[in-house]
């Protein structure tokens, strides 16, 4: 049975940055975009989440084609977390404004991929 990649270090470490997120978002320090990029990643990241699950436990059917879509949603994902996470570092440090308006922007960039593929993995969980 082949099982969606990412090793669990990989996954406990998104998890640990989600969290810190999460109570990042309770400061006022936060921008709306910064709550709402937050938002947006913890939703995709529950979708991804149960259709690993269904996938796992064969509520979805393990077929190669479920198994890329999985994938490519999670690759996706990591790519958006890690994005989100340069630029809050650049923000913390102070690197200047053209440095973080740039990481800003990976991470738009990064999560305008996203919806067509969790559109996917939604009518591929209604579907299990």
């Amino acid at each position: 049975m082949n099982r969606p990649r990412h090793s669990l270090s990989q996954w406990l470490s998104i998890a640990l940055l989600l969290a810190i997120c999460a109570i990042a978002v309770n400061f006022s320090a936060c921008s709306s975009w910064e709550k709402q990029t937050y938002q947006l990643l913890a939703g995709y990241q529950g979708a991804i989440n149960q259709a690993v699950a269904d996938y796992q436990s064969g509520r979805i059917a393990q077929t190669p084609a479920n198994y890329q879509l999985i994938n490519r949603a999670r690759d996706l994902d990591v790519a958006a977390v890690q994005a989100f996470e340069t630029y809050a570092e650049l923000k913390v440090a102070a690197q200047g404004a053209s440095k973080i308006d740039a990481a800003r922007q990976v991470v738009t960039t990064a999560l305008d991929a996203l919806p067509p593929v969790i559109a996917d993995i939604e009518r591929l969980i209604k579907g299990s």
